[in-house]
């Protein structure tokens, strides 16, 4: 499964966003 450069970057951009919302989630009341 070859995905082109821009898909993946923004596949791990979306990965590593949703990470970074559900921590911050997790700290804020």
């Amino acid at each position: 499964m070859a995905m082109p450069p821009s898909t993946s970057l923004l596949a791990l951009v979306g990965v590593v966003g949703f990470a970074i919302i559900s921590l911050l989630m997790g700290v804020l009341p």
